[in-house]
């Protein structure tokens, strides 16, 4: 579970960097799209990273 956690996150960080990349260099057109993707992938950061980060509770 925590490296698929691990693998949404970081999805996630993609998700929120590309768009903007792909919007100023003219590949992505629809400015309503790339704030859309930005705020799923935002969302996904905040749902997989605590998971990601969480430590194993001492035994």
């Amino acid at each position: 579970m925590k490296s698929f956690a691990r693998f949404l996150a970081l999805l996630a960080l993609v998700l929120v960097i590309a768009p903007p990349a792909a919007y100023l260099a003219g590949m992505l057109n629809d400015e309503s799209l790339m704030k859309t993707t930005m705020l799923a992938g935002t969302v996904l950061w905040f749902v997989a990273a605590p998971i990601w980060w969480r430590e194993k509770p001492n035994a």
